[in-house]
């Protein structure tokens, strides 16, 4: 059971039989008058004036009787007046301008606060403090919250030099917290409500004073639930000081959370508490709040006609608390008072010069007299002049602000028809995507602000390799181990930005999917996030299949070229050895001459194939073209390097075993290693070095 239904049986409980109030509050009155006669009878002026007062609170309290409080509170007041007694003056000021704070005559109102003020000022520090809060709220009535704060923070100032227990300090931080609030200063008002929380708690043991302030700044964040827990101590205390105006913002907050969590039964119920307290006194501006959150909740509920019903009651309630507004300026009056003020203190101050100059300057100051009677009178015609312009001024803008509010009032209902049908087209668009979306062959899905499933087609429930249920987790689906930090990319998505990202399974079957998901937790109608999918398991595989037949391709290819190379480069070198070959046979036919003419032919021919230096040149050129310039890097870093060294270079590129260059070069393997060693050191190279690394870098 929620805890507003647990009021609501506590309501409805069988009330035991108690003494009729109306008889007790008539003993009250009577018992107080009989004090009032027996005062005037003694002559005890003391004992009158607090008769009177209570006389008037008495009365105040019945609610009915509101003309008569005032007239009592005056009597306190002109008594206390006679005698002096600031203190009694003070309190009957604030009493009535309370009253017509309550009854909205708001000129009235800083008039009498501001003689509280005064009255307070040397006696009673905490009043005096506390008055500045009565003006902040003056100002907060007329939304000038950096007045308000102006004042709230004086307030809080002047009581935090006298004690924490006879100061109120939770209600001055309260009252700062609730000017912040409407400033839109969320962080600052939050902090104050808190801190009001926690002094309460320690110099009067309420541990919840802020919390009403909290559970707004929660419901306009969205979090109810959090709302409700805030809000739960609240309405014992509130039903026992039985203040309206707390219950009635009190009952607008929990009307606001069953609203959104569409609790009719809870939203009626607070609903007619709120109704009873907002209207049974001068509280316009919750009535304003009442009627814009009962069109509310209508609205959602599509009761159209209902909604536009409670739309025009609110703006008739604005309309009330603007002409209210339009008639004060609490700026002037405030302004007019301190030159009052200031006036009368030069007034005492020239009657008391001349008392103590009247034998010496009588004359004078009677010609004075006559000169600022007659400035006076000058300036009372001036003024009346000025009021008489300023009241026509007034007037003529009173009219033209209702011409403007008529006009506004035509606007908004056209505007509020237009948004109705809008409404509706886009619901209907919306549903059709739906739809259409869900039944798409691509992947679909809806989740939920925790990443759970809330909605998904037929095509994303047969794709996924685990399976799939509403409500729940979609990293689950995935699976827990799969895709480490994923929830984090989709969280980091602001409101209205889509992520993509790619997932893919090889355990026991290949399946890769490509997602694309949008975050629309600020949409009321999704309140998530929307994920689309998109099957790219045989474009993967079919990309995976052909990169494979181009690696293998490549790698026939490589070792054909590395075979022709070789093959070419050991051609060359066979040629090069037949050369040396032609060389030595030269050699002996010179030794050996029996046919002389023949042999010079031999031999010429010989010389021929000698001199011939084109085979080695043919090497080099095709051996460069299949190793990228490896002739020229290598002479280009060692251009010291005879033939003999650039072949044996040659044959470690080719990757040649120093008994397959022995063979070729017809001479014994230990030669080529000794050759080797040569080159190694010609190339200056260290011990631990490796020739063939060496010359395979270039």
């Amino acid at each position: 059971m929620c805890f507003s239904q647990s009021l609501f049986k506590q309501a409805t409980q069988p009330v035991p039989k108690v003494v009729n109030v109306f008889a007790a509050h008539e003993m009250h009155l009577k018992k107080l008058h009989r004090a009032r006669r027996n005062s005037i009878n003694n002559h005890n002026d003391k004992q009158l004036n607090a008769a009177l007062y209570e006389l008037g609170i008495a009365h105040r309290e019945n609610k009915h009787s509101i003309d008569s409080a005032v007239y009592y509170f005056r009597q306190s007041l002109r008594l206390a007046t006679s005698r002096k007694d600031h203190d009694k003056m003070g309190f009957s000021h604030y009493q009535i301008g309370d009253i017509y704070f309550n009854s909205g005559n708001f000129d009235s109102t800083i008039f009498y606060y501001l003689k509280t003020q005064t009255d307070f000022k040397h006696i009673n520090p905490y009043m005096y403090a506390h008055s500045y809060s009565y003006i902040g709220d003056l100002y907060f009535t007329f939304e000038a919250y950096k007045s308000a704060l102006n004042y709230y923070r004086k307030s809080l100032a002047l009581k935090q030099r006298i004690s924490a227990k006879e100061a109120n300090i939770p209600f001055a931080y309260w009252c700062i917290a609730e000017a912040h609030y409407s400033l839109s200063n969320q962080d600052s008002a939050l902090y104050y409500y808190r801190l009001s929380s926690s002094v309460a708690t320690t110099t009067r043991n309420i541990p919840y004073y802020g919390n009403e302030g909290i559970a707004q700044i929660k419901i306009n964040q969205h979090q109810y639930d959090s709302a409700l827990i805030y809000l739960k101590p609240i309405p014992k205390w509130y039903f026992e000081a039985n203040v309206p105006k707390w219950i009635a913002d009190m009952g607008l907050l929990y009307m606001e959370v069953y609203a959104h969590k569409k609790d009719g039964r809870n939203f009626n119920y607070w609903r007619e508490i709120t109704r009873k307290n907002a209207f049974s006194t001068f509280l316009p501006e919750q009535r304003r709040k009442y009627y814009k959150c009962v069109s509310g909740y209508f609205y959602q509920l599509h009761r159209v006609d209902s909604a536009y019903h409670y739309l025009k009651l609110e703006n008739q309630e604005w309309n009330t608390i603007t002409r209210l507004k339009a008639r004060s300026n609490i700026d002037a009056l405030i302004e007019a008072y301190n030159s009052l003020k200031q006036r009368s203190e030069l007034l005492y101050l020239n009657s008391a010069l001349k008392e103590n100059q009247l034998d010496k300057r009588a004359i004078n100051l009677e010609n004075e007299r006559l000169s600022y009677q007659n400035n006076l009178f000058s300036i009372l015609v001036t003024a009346a002049i000025v009021v008489l312009l300023l009241l026509l001024a007034i007037i003529g803008l009173i009219y033209r602000q209702k011409q403007k509010t008529k006009q506004k009032t035509v606007l908004l209902q056209q505007a509020n028809r237009d948004i109705t049908e809008k409404m509706k087209q886009l619901n209907e668009k919306e549903f059709r995507i739906r739809e259409m979306q869900m039944a798409s062959e691509h992947l679909f899905a809806i989740l939920d602000e925790q990443l759970r499933i809330k909605e998904c087609n037929d095509s994303f429930v047969q794709t996924m390799p685990y399976p799939v249920s509403v409500n729940s987790s979609f990293e689950l689906t995935l699976g827990t181990n799969h895709f480490p930090g994923l929830n984090d990319l989709i969280r980091s998505a602001q409101p209205y930005e889509s992520k993509t990202f790619r997932c893919r399974w090889d355990d026991d079957q290949f399946l890769a999917i490509d997602f694309s998901i949008i975050n629309l937790t600020e949409d009321l109608t999704v309140k998530g996030y929307v994920l689309e999918g998109k099957n790219v398991t045989e474009q993967l595989a079919s990309q995976v299949m052909e990169t494979n037949l181009l690696i293998h391709e490549l790698n026939e290819k490589e070792q054909q070229i590395f075979q022709v190379n070789k093959e070419a480069a050991l051609s060359n070198l066979q040629l090069d050895l037949s050369r040396q070959t032609l060389h030595e046979l030269s050699i002996k036919l010179e030794n050996n001459l029996p046919k002389e003419a023949r042999m010079q032919e031999l031999r010429n021919l010989v010389q021929q194939g000698i001199q011939s230096d084109k085979y080695w040149d043919n090497f080099m050129r095709h051996f460069d073209i299949a190793h990228q310039q490896f002739f020229k890097k290598l002479k280009h870093h060692h251009p010291d390097l005879t033939i003999n060294e650039e072949k044996h270079c040659a044959f470690l590129k080719i990757k040649l075993s120093n008994k397959e260059v022995s063979v070729i070069l017809g001479v014994a393997p230990d030669t080529v290693k000794k050759a080797r060693q040569r080159l190694k050191k010609k190339l200056h190279l260290q011990i631990a070095d490796s020739l063939k690394h060496y010359i395979e870098s270039f």
